[in-house]
């Protein structure tokens, strides 16, 4: 992940989608400080993407 957020723009679509992976990971352990983390990256990104109303930055904001 570190080498593929050095290569892609950190605000780059397939950041987001690996970083809401990564939030629903941490949701299937139990962990939902890390999975808030995350998604509050995801929701950055798409926000700044796809703009606040978007379907996309909705159905992350309902997920935090």
């Amino acid at each position: 992940m570190y080498l593929k957020k050095k290569i892609l723009y950190q605000d780059h679509s397939r950041t987001s989608r690996e970083l809401s992976n990564l939030g629903n990971t941490y949701e299937a352990l139990g962990d939902h400080k890390k999975q808030t983390e995350f998604l509050a990256r995801v929701l950055e990104i798409n926000e700044k993407r796809l703009g606040k109303n978007h379907p996309e930055t909705t159905k992350v904001l309902n997920k935090i």
